[in-house]
């Protein structure tokens, strides 16, 4: 515990909160919304949440802007550079943005013939002098040496080649800048994501394929900058791929801690002035300096997060066992038809809702939806009764209010069997808190310790009491499978997770203009919405438009609305 509380003084509640439901949820994956200038904070706070709390291997990649007169990459080449790190020297490119190695002739910065020939012999090194502390995704600042530019956090998978072993991929993927892709390469990620598989044609063989599955509980983590009114500017089939959303705001104590758990060993690794991004591109190191520097970067490649996390936090704080855990409790959890219902309803009000456009609810949002609701039941420690249902006949064993004679000569018979057990409802606290131990999640002690009001079983007898209470210990263990109990959702999992399953998919309307029977019906297609007033000086569509309309609520604003009325 002690160690789970020190990582917790360098994460975000929010944050943890949110992966861990996603990690629980079989399929589903994560966006981060933030400050655009924290894109990279966070992103690094994924990795190094993921690496030192859940002993989850991480690869990071950031996908830069394309200059103006910059070429277009490929969808192969894209994606090769999304989950996979920089080739080998042997290989037929040089750096992760394989589009300028394939064709040398494309316009990009001119080199001296000594850069060129420092570059056949170290064509690792340019990389890693870029990585700076001012740089948290530890990418190259140079933007003609890499729009795609990567890091792997866990493992240095090269690029497959034909007659060697497949790369080992890893299990969570933490992108950013992918608006900045074309909407090809958003496609094409996508359809990975939709497949599960990597697939690429085979450069001996046209009609062969090189296909790799990615690994069990793959997750792909999406950190952008935050709009409070509108979407991701994302690909509508990629934004689809994304179950669950959440707005991350790095507090200064964690933000403090972040930066000063990463800035010396920046210095130490790198020899770079931390207060000067471009130096290290310009400046160049001893060739004794750069040979060691090159083994340093590469040396821990089987490493499953970098050193710049695993110097401070060399164990992680929870059990490798405890996601698979909890996803065995997950395949326990229970719906009712009635709280579908009430799902179904809040995704009807929101998409008919006048202020959103909600046409990117879709099916899958819908089954998104109900996948990490159930999720969210099983991390959440809320004590709200379903819980203390059990299947059974209610003939056999039936709790009645008795006088306070007849409780005290129960209550002397029950200190017999067991001096814990004050009454029936605490009985049921005592095994529930039991059951979800077995899978690392605990109840409050103030739960166990809270007085319930007196009941006991129907009966005068010292027998009928101990056949009722083995009725209750048949009962639980019918209910029990493997350890797990049986988990029912209730109202309180489906409102606080609703919000996170559709808010990136939302966007507040403009105004009224935009709603179809108030365009049809205030605004004309006559009205000039170019001049704000015409030629005899009237009033026109434009300015009744924006007299008619408040200020744009929020997408949080309008939910919370449907949430207190459906």
């Amino acid at each position: 515990m002690n160690l789970l509380r020190d990582h917790l003084h360098t994460t975000d509640p929010v944050l943890l909160h949110a992966l861990l439901t996603a990690l629980v949820a079989p399929a589903t994956h994560l966006l981060v919304r933030t400050p655009e200038q924290d894109v990279s904070l966070v992103a690094r706070l994924v990795v190094s949440t993921l690496s030192s709390i859940f002993d989850y291997p991480a690869h990071r990649a950031k996908v830069r802007p394309r200059p103006p007169n910059g070429p277009t990459p490929s969808t192969k080449q894209f994606i090769r550079s999304l989950f996979f790190t920089n080739p080998s020297a042997s290989s037929a490119s040089a750096h992760t943005s394989q589009d300028e190695s394939s064709d040398p002739t494309k316009s990009r910065r001119p080199k001296s013939r000594h850069a060129r020939t420092m570059q056949q012999h170290l064509p690792h090194v340019r990389q890693p002098d870029t990585h700076l502390h001012v740089d948290p995704l530890g990418l190259s600042n140079k933007p003609t040496t890499g729009r795609f530019q990567t890091e792997s956090l866990s493992h240095r998978n090269y690029i497959h080649k034909e007659n060697t072993a497949p790369p080992q991929l890893s299990p969570a993927l933490v992108l950013s800048g992918i608006e900045n892709a074309t909407l090809e390469s958003q496609r094409a990620l996508a359809r990975v994501i939709a497949d599960n598989r990597l697939r690429f044609d085979s450069a001996s063989d046209s009609k062969a394929e090189e296909s790799w599955d990615l690994p069990d509980g793959f997750i792909v983590i999406y950190i952008c900058p935050i709009d409070p009114r509108e979407r991701p500017n994302i690909h509508h089939s990629l934004l689809d791929k994304f179950a669950m959303s959440c707005n991350v705001l790095i507090k200064p104590n964690v933000r403090q801690a972040i930066q000063s758990s990463i800035s010396p060993s920046h210095t130490r690794r790198h020899h770079s002035n931390t207060s000067s991004p471009l130096v290290n591109s310009h400046i160049p190191l001893p060739p004794s300096s750069r040979l060691s520097l090159h083994r340093h970067s590469y040396h821990s490649a089987s490493a499953s997060a970098s050193s710049v996390h695993r110097d401070h936090f060399s164990t992680p704080a929870l059990p490798k066992n405890f996601i698979s855990n909890l996803r065995k409790a997950y395949l326990e959890t229970y719906i009712s038809p009635t709280l579908m219902t009430y799902l179904n309803d809040l995704f009807s009000a929101t998409r008919h809702r006048a202020e959103l456009d909600g046409t990117f609810l879709t099916a899958r949002c819908m089954s998104d939806a109900e996948k990490l609701v159930r999720a969210h039941r099983v991390i959440s420690t809320d004590l709200n009764g379903m819980e203390l249902l059990r299947d059974g006949d209610d003939e056999n064993w039936i709790l009645e209010d008795q006088d306070d004679e007849e409780h005290d000569n129960d209550e002397d018979e029950d200190d017999d069997d067991d001096d814990d057990d004050e009454n029936s409802d605490e009985q049921w606290q005592t095994v529930e808190a039991d059951e979800f131990s077995s899978f690392g999640i605990t109840f409050p002690k103030s739960l166990n310790s809270k007085k319930q009001p007196q009941t006991t079983v129907s009966s005068n007898s010292k027998s009928k009491t101990k056949t009722n209470k083995k009725i209750i210990t048949t009962t639980n263990n019918n209910n029990l499978k493997n350890g797990i109990p049986k988990l029912e959702v209730t109202e309180i999992n489906i409102a606080r997770i609703f919000p996170r399953c559709v808010s990136h998919r939302l966007r507040v309307r403009d105004g009224p203009r935009e709603e179809v029977v108030a365009a049809s019906l205030l605004f004309g297609a006559t009205f000039d919405w170019d001049d704000e007033v015409d030629d005899a000086g009237t009033n026109t569509g434009r300015e009744v438009y924006m007299s008619t309309y408040e200020e744009r609520p929020t997408v949080k604003d309008v939910l919370v609305s449907i949430l207190s009325e459906v």
